[in-house]
Protein backbone atom coordinates (compact mmCIF):
# COMPACT_ATOMS: atom_id res chain seq x y z
CA UNK A 1 0.00 0.00 0.00
CA UNK A 2 1.31 3.46 -0.89
CA UNK A 3 2.77 5.77 1.73
CA UNK A 4 0.76 8.88 2.40
CA UNK A 5 2.69 12.03 3.27
CA UNK A 6 1.24 14.21 6.01
CA UNK A 7 2.99 17.50 6.75
CA UNK A 8 3.05 18.50 10.40
CA UNK A 9 -0.40 19.64 11.50
CA UNK A 10 -1.00 22.94 13.25
CA UNK A 11 -1.51 22.32 16.98
CA UNK A 12 0.56 24.84 18.97
CA UNK A 13 -0.03 23.27 22.36
CA UNK A 14 2.43 21.50 24.67
CA UNK A 15 2.53 17.67 24.54
CA UNK A 16 1.24 16.12 27.76
CA UNK A 17 0.64 12.60 29.02
CA UNK A 18 -0.84 11.03 32.14
CA UNK A 19 1.73 9.54 34.51
CA UNK A 20 -0.46 6.47 35.06
CA UNK A 21 -0.39 5.47 31.36
CA UNK A 22 1.69 2.30 31.65
CA UNK A 23 -0.12 1.12 34.76
CA UNK A 24 -3.49 1.68 33.12
CA UNK A 25 -2.43 -0.10 29.94
CA UNK A 26 -1.78 -3.28 31.90
CA UNK A 27 -5.00 -2.89 33.91
CA UNK A 28 -7.09 -2.37 30.77
CA UNK A 29 -5.39 -5.27 29.00
CA UNK A 30 -6.62 -7.58 31.78
CA UNK A 31 -10.08 -6.00 31.56
CA UNK A 32 -10.20 -6.63 27.79
CA UNK A 33 -9.18 -10.25 28.36
CA UNK A 34 -11.79 -10.68 31.11
CA UNK A 35 -14.64 -9.57 28.84
CA UNK A 36 -13.12 -11.10 25.69
CA UNK A 37 -13.47 -7.87 23.74
CA UNK A 38 -10.63 -8.99 21.48
CA UNK A 39 -9.31 -12.50 20.89
CA UNK A 40 -6.65 -14.13 18.73
CA UNK A 41 -5.19 -11.87 16.06
CA UNK A 42 -7.67 -9.15 17.01
CA UNK A 43 -6.16 -9.08 20.50
CA UNK A 44 -2.68 -8.66 19.03
CA UNK A 45 -3.97 -5.76 16.93
CA UNK A 46 -5.59 -4.22 20.01
CA UNK A 47 -2.24 -4.30 21.85
CA UNK A 48 -0.54 -2.57 18.92
CA UNK A 49 -3.28 0.06 18.79
CA UNK A 50 -1.99 1.27 22.19
CA UNK A 51 -5.28 3.02 22.94
CA UNK A 52 -4.29 3.76 26.53
CA UNK A 53 -1.76 6.32 25.33
CA UNK A 54 -4.47 8.18 23.44
CA UNK A 55 -6.55 8.43 26.59
CA UNK A 56 -3.44 9.37 28.58
CA UNK A 57 -2.85 12.31 26.27
CA UNK A 58 -6.51 13.34 26.32
CA UNK A 59 -6.64 13.48 30.14
CA UNK A 60 -3.05 14.18 31.25
CA UNK A 61 -3.80 15.28 34.81
CA UNK A 62 -6.61 12.86 35.68
CA UNK A 63 -6.18 10.95 38.95
CA UNK A 64 -5.50 7.24 38.73
CA UNK A 65 -8.99 5.86 39.42
CA UNK A 66 -10.72 8.22 37.00
CA UNK A 67 -8.10 7.72 34.31
CA UNK A 68 -8.49 3.93 34.53
CA UNK A 69 -12.24 4.33 33.99
CA UNK A 70 -11.72 6.61 30.98
CA UNK A 71 -9.23 4.17 29.49
CA UNK A 72 -11.66 1.26 29.76
CA UNK A 73 -14.56 3.27 28.35
CA UNK A 74 -12.56 4.53 25.37
CA UNK A 75 -11.20 1.04 24.72
CA UNK A 76 -14.77 -0.27 24.62
CA UNK A 77 -15.86 2.48 22.23
CA UNK A 78 -13.02 1.57 19.87
CA UNK A 79 -13.94 -2.12 20.10
CA UNK A 80 -17.51 -1.23 19.14
CA UNK A 81 -16.33 1.07 16.37
CA UNK A 82 -14.23 -1.67 14.82
CA UNK A 83 -17.23 -3.99 14.71
CA UNK A 84 -19.46 -1.30 13.21
CA UNK A 85 -17.04 0.07 10.62
CA UNK A 86 -15.40 -2.51 8.39
CA UNK A 87 -17.39 -2.97 5.20
CA UNK A 88 -15.00 -5.54 3.68
CA UNK A 89 -15.71 -8.05 6.45
CA UNK A 90 -19.03 -7.16 8.04
CA UNK A 91 -19.48 -8.09 11.68
CA UNK A 92 -22.72 -9.80 12.71
CA UNK A 93 -23.71 -6.62 14.58
CA UNK A 94 -24.07 -4.69 11.31
CA UNK A 95 -25.15 -7.61 9.11
CA UNK A 96 -28.66 -6.13 9.13
CA UNK A 97 -30.21 -2.91 10.38
CA UNK A 98 -32.49 -4.94 12.66
CA UNK A 99 -29.53 -6.58 14.41
CA UNK A 100 -27.73 -3.25 14.63
CA UNK A 101 -30.76 -1.53 16.16
CA UNK A 102 -31.21 -4.31 18.72
CA UNK A 103 -27.58 -3.94 19.79
CA UNK A 104 -27.94 -0.16 20.11
CA UNK A 105 -31.17 -0.49 22.10
CA UNK A 106 -29.50 -2.93 24.48
CA UNK A 107 -26.58 -0.56 25.07
CA UNK A 108 -28.85 2.37 25.86
CA UNK A 109 -31.08 0.29 28.14
CA UNK A 110 -28.00 -0.83 30.10
CA UNK A 111 -26.91 2.77 30.57
CA UNK A 112 -30.41 3.83 31.63
CA UNK A 113 -30.63 0.94 34.09
CA UNK A 114 -33.61 -0.51 32.23
CA UNK A 115 -32.12 -3.66 30.70
CA UNK A 116 -34.34 -6.59 31.73
CA UNK A 117 -32.61 -9.57 30.16
CA UNK A 118 -29.79 -11.74 31.45
CA UNK A 119 -26.50 -10.16 30.52
CA UNK A 120 -23.84 -12.44 29.06
CA UNK A 121 -20.67 -12.93 31.11
CA UNK A 122 -18.46 -11.55 28.36
CA UNK A 123 -18.72 -9.34 25.30
CA UNK A 124 -19.56 -5.72 24.62
CA UNK A 125 -22.76 -5.55 26.65
CA UNK A 126 -21.14 -7.10 29.73
CA UNK A 127 -18.16 -4.76 29.43
CA UNK A 128 -20.47 -1.77 29.02
CA UNK A 129 -22.41 -2.71 32.16
CA UNK A 130 -19.16 -3.06 34.09
CA UNK A 131 -17.54 0.22 33.04
CA UNK A 132 -20.80 2.19 33.22
CA UNK A 133 -21.22 1.03 36.81
CA UNK A 134 -17.79 2.56 37.49
CA UNK A 135 -18.68 5.77 35.65
CA UNK A 136 -21.74 6.21 37.86
CA UNK A 137 -19.57 6.22 40.99
CA UNK A 138 -17.77 9.39 39.82
CA UNK A 139 -20.62 11.27 38.14
CA UNK A 140 -23.98 12.83 38.93
CA UNK A 141 -27.35 11.65 37.56
CA UNK A 142 -27.54 14.90 35.56
CA UNK A 143 -24.19 14.22 33.90
CA UNK A 144 -25.18 10.61 33.23
CA UNK A 145 -28.38 11.70 31.50
CA UNK A 146 -26.43 14.13 29.32
CA UNK A 147 -23.82 11.50 28.47
CA UNK A 148 -26.44 8.89 27.55
CA UNK A 149 -27.83 11.46 25.12
CA UNK A 150 -24.32 11.82 23.64
CA UNK A 151 -23.98 8.06 23.23
CA UNK A 152 -27.40 8.01 21.56
CA UNK A 153 -26.16 10.63 19.08
CA UNK A 154 -23.11 8.47 18.40
CA UNK A 155 -25.35 5.51 17.58
CA UNK A 156 -27.65 7.71 15.46
CA UNK A 157 -24.59 8.67 13.41
CA UNK A 158 -23.58 5.01 13.11
CA UNK A 159 -27.07 4.15 11.81
CA UNK A 160 -26.83 7.06 9.37
CA UNK A 161 -23.56 5.63 8.06
CA UNK A 162 -25.10 2.14 7.93
CA UNK A 163 -28.00 3.45 5.83
CA UNK A 164 -25.57 5.24 3.52
CA UNK A 165 -23.68 2.03 2.90
CA UNK A 166 -26.88 0.06 2.32
CA UNK A 167 -28.07 2.66 -0.21
CA UNK A 168 -24.58 3.04 -1.71
CA UNK A 169 -24.89 6.74 -0.97
CA UNK A 170 -21.81 8.86 -0.37
CA UNK A 171 -22.74 11.88 1.77
CA UNK A 172 -21.85 15.42 0.83
CA UNK A 173 -18.91 17.20 2.42
CA UNK A 174 -21.33 19.47 4.30
CA UNK A 175 -23.44 16.59 5.63
CA UNK A 176 -20.39 14.59 6.66
CA UNK A 177 -18.80 17.61 8.35
CA UNK A 178 -21.90 17.95 10.53
CA UNK A 179 -22.11 14.26 11.42
CA UNK A 180 -18.40 13.53 11.76
CA UNK A 181 -17.89 14.37 15.49
CA UNK A 182 -20.79 12.08 16.42
CA UNK A 183 -19.63 9.32 14.10
CA UNK A 184 -16.18 9.45 15.70
CA UNK A 185 -17.52 9.88 19.25
CA UNK A 186 -15.35 12.97 19.64
CA UNK A 187 -18.18 14.63 21.57
CA UNK A 188 -17.94 11.94 24.25
CA UNK A 189 -14.26 12.80 24.79
CA UNK A 190 -15.12 16.42 25.58
CA UNK A 191 -18.12 15.36 27.69
CA UNK A 192 -15.82 13.23 29.85
CA UNK A 193 -13.59 16.18 30.79
CA UNK A 194 -15.95 16.99 33.66
CA UNK A 195 -15.77 13.63 35.41
CA UNK A 196 -12.29 12.44 34.39
CA UNK A 197 -10.36 15.70 34.84
CA UNK A 198 -12.75 16.87 37.58
CA UNK A 199 -13.52 20.19 35.87
CA UNK A 200 -16.89 21.54 36.95
CA UNK A 201 -18.50 24.38 35.03
CA UNK A 202 -22.28 24.97 35.13
CA UNK A 203 -24.21 24.10 31.99
CA UNK A 204 -25.47 27.69 31.97
CA UNK A 205 -21.90 28.65 31.04
CA UNK A 206 -20.97 25.66 28.86
CA UNK A 207 -24.17 26.08 26.84
CA UNK A 208 -23.23 29.62 25.81
CA UNK A 209 -22.33 29.98 22.10
CA UNK A 210 -18.64 30.72 22.83
CA UNK A 211 -18.10 27.51 24.80
CA UNK A 212 -20.23 25.45 22.44
CA UNK A 213 -18.08 26.65 19.54
CA UNK A 214 -14.65 26.01 21.09
CA UNK A 215 -15.86 22.56 22.10
CA UNK A 216 -17.18 21.84 18.61
CA UNK A 217 -13.94 23.04 17.03
CA UNK A 218 -11.97 20.72 19.30
CA UNK A 219 -14.15 17.80 18.23
CA UNK A 220 -14.09 18.46 14.50
CA UNK A 221 -10.35 19.14 14.26
CA UNK A 222 -9.67 15.86 16.05
CA UNK A 223 -11.90 14.06 13.55
CA UNK A 224 -10.47 15.72 10.46
CA UNK A 225 -6.92 15.01 11.62
CA UNK A 226 -7.95 11.41 12.24
CA UNK A 227 -9.31 11.15 8.70
CA UNK A 228 -5.94 12.19 7.31
CA UNK A 229 -4.07 9.66 9.44
CA UNK A 230 -6.53 6.83 8.80
CA UNK A 231 -7.43 7.31 5.13
CA UNK A 232 -5.24 4.48 3.82
CA UNK A 233 -6.57 2.07 6.45
CA UNK A 234 -10.16 2.97 5.67
CA UNK A 235 -9.69 2.72 1.92
CA UNK A 236 -8.32 -0.76 2.58
CA UNK A 237 -11.46 -1.66 4.53
CA UNK A 238 -13.75 -0.06 1.91
CA UNK A 239 -14.93 2.51 4.45
CA UNK A 240 -15.74 5.77 2.69
CA UNK A 241 -16.96 7.71 5.73
CA UNK A 242 -13.74 9.68 5.75
CA UNK A 243 -13.38 13.35 4.86
CA UNK A 244 -10.48 12.71 2.47
CA UNK A 245 -12.43 10.06 0.56
CA UNK A 246 -15.54 12.24 0.43
CA UNK A 247 -13.44 15.15 -0.84
CA UNK A 248 -12.18 12.88 -3.63
CA UNK A 249 -15.71 11.87 -4.60
CA UNK A 250 -17.47 15.24 -4.41
CA UNK A 251 -14.70 17.31 -5.99
CA UNK A 252 -13.60 14.56 -8.41
CA UNK A 253 -9.96 14.93 -7.39
CA UNK A 254 -7.17 12.48 -6.67
CA UNK A 255 -5.96 11.46 -3.22
CA UNK A 256 -3.08 13.91 -2.98
CA UNK A 257 -5.29 16.89 -3.78
CA UNK A 258 -8.02 15.64 -1.44
CA UNK A 259 -5.46 15.51 1.37
CA UNK A 260 -4.59 19.15 0.66
CA UNK A 261 -8.26 20.15 0.69
CA UNK A 262 -8.84 18.30 3.95
CA UNK A 263 -5.80 19.97 5.45
CA UNK A 264 -7.17 23.39 4.47
CA UNK A 265 -10.40 22.56 6.25
CA UNK A 266 -8.46 21.47 9.34
CA UNK A 267 -6.33 24.63 9.32
CA UNK A 268 -9.36 26.91 9.00
CA UNK A 269 -11.01 25.33 12.03
CA UNK A 270 -7.80 25.27 14.05
CA UNK A 271 -7.13 28.95 13.36
CA UNK A 272 -10.68 29.81 14.41
CA UNK A 273 -10.12 27.85 17.62
CA UNK A 274 -6.89 29.79 18.28
CA UNK A 275 -8.67 33.10 17.69
CA UNK A 276 -11.34 32.16 20.21
CA UNK A 277 -8.69 30.98 22.67
CA UNK A 278 -7.15 34.46 22.59
CA UNK A 279 -10.31 35.86 24.16
CA UNK A 280 -9.97 36.00 27.95
CA UNK A 281 -13.44 34.58 28.46
CA UNK A 282 -12.61 33.25 31.93
CA UNK A 283 -12.51 36.81 33.27
CA UNK A 284 -16.22 37.21 32.56
CA UNK A 285 -17.34 34.50 34.98
CA UNK A 286 -16.39 35.32 38.54
CA UNK A 287 -15.76 32.22 40.60
CA UNK A 288 -15.11 29.98 37.59
CA UNK A 289 -11.93 31.55 36.21
CA UNK A 290 -9.67 28.63 37.13
CA UNK A 291 -12.13 25.98 35.95
CA UNK A 292 -12.62 27.68 32.59
CA UNK A 293 -8.86 27.91 32.05
CA UNK A 294 -8.57 24.21 32.90
CA UNK A 295 -11.38 23.36 30.49
CA UNK A 296 -9.58 25.18 27.68
CA UNK A 297 -6.36 23.35 28.54
CA UNK A 298 -8.25 20.05 28.40
CA UNK A 299 -9.57 20.83 24.91
CA UNK A 300 -6.04 21.66 23.80
CA UNK A 301 -4.72 18.42 25.32
CA UNK A 302 -7.27 16.41 23.32
CA UNK A 303 -6.37 18.18 20.08
CA UNK A 304 -2.61 17.87 20.51
CA UNK A 305 -2.85 14.42 22.08
CA UNK A 306 -4.76 13.03 19.11
CA UNK A 307 -1.93 14.06 16.78
CA UNK A 308 0.90 12.83 19.02
CA UNK A 309 -0.76 9.47 19.55
CA UNK A 310 -1.76 8.99 15.91
CA UNK A 311 1.65 9.94 14.54
CA UNK A 312 3.98 8.33 17.10
CA UNK A 313 2.33 5.91 19.50
CA UNK A 314 -0.03 3.58 17.68
CA UNK A 315 0.08 1.02 14.89
CA UNK A 316 -3.61 1.56 14.20
CA UNK A 317 -2.74 3.94 11.38
CA UNK A 318 0.32 3.09 9.31
CA UNK A 319 1.73 3.58 5.82
CA UNK A 320 2.22 7.30 6.18
CA UNK A 321 5.10 9.69 6.68
CA UNK A 322 4.37 12.45 9.18
CA UNK A 323 6.33 15.68 9.27
CA UNK A 324 10.01 14.92 8.77
CA UNK A 325 9.76 11.41 10.23
CA UNK A 326 10.26 8.18 8.33
CA UNK A 327 7.60 5.63 7.42
CA UNK A 328 5.61 4.88 10.53
CA UNK A 329 6.67 1.44 11.76
CA UNK A 330 6.48 0.94 15.50
CA UNK A 331 7.43 -2.65 16.24
CA UNK A 332 8.25 -1.70 19.80
CA UNK A 333 4.59 -1.08 20.69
Amino acid sequence: MRKQKIAELLAPFPPRINRFANESRENTRKWVEKFKLHEGSDFDAYLKDNLTYMTARFYPTAPKERFFIADQFNTLLFAMDDRMDHQDNKDIIISSKERFTRFIDACLLIMKGEYKGQLPATGHLAALHDVWTKVKTISTPAWQEKFISSISKMFDAALWAHDNVAARHIPSIAAFYTMRPFLGAAHTSTDMIEIIEDVHIPNTILDLPYFQEITRLCQITVCIANDMFSVMKEIGHQDYHNMVVIMMQEKDIHLKQAMKETRRLYNADMRQFLRLMSINSHQLFTGYEAEILRYKECLQAIMRGNIDWSSKETNRYTNFVYGKSQLVKRKEI
